[in-house]
């Protein structure tokens, strides 16, 4: 029997089912160690547009649930209130978006695009 995996899904569409996939367990350790490595902040990510890319989800069976956009990712669990943390880089939600498969995000429609590299 196959254990559980959590689900990742693009907020992208309004009039149609949102992409989703799975993320891997190896990915998951990766996400939750950018977590705990990103400084507390004191709100909510910012309201996203009606349209439009409007933030990452992923969700375990462990029901634990993140949400990043705009700088921020709120980290949700079955007890307890919602914990935000400070993403300014977009670590966070670029490393999830990089979980998923090539095409889930239609041109335009994905993250940010990430600052050029100094150097």
């Amino acid at each position: 029997m196959t254990a559980p995996r959590c689900r990742a899904t693009a907020h992208v569409f309004s009039g149609r089912g949102d992409p989703e996939w799975i993320v891997h367990e190896r990915q998951l350790e990766s996400l939750r160690r950018i977590w705990t490595q990103l400084p507390l902040s004191p709100s909510a990510p910012l309201a996203a547009p009606p349209l439009g890319y409007r933030g990452l989800t992923l969700e375990c069976p462990s029901g634990e649930s993140w949400f990043a956009y705009g700088g921020v990712v709120t980290l949700t669990r079955a007890t307890g209130p919602p914990q935000h943390r400070r993403d300014t880089d977009r670590r966070f939600e670029y490393a999830l978006a990089d979980t998923a498969p090539p095409h889930v995000f239609p041109p335009g429609f994905g993250p940010p695009a990430r600052p050029p590299r100094p150097g």
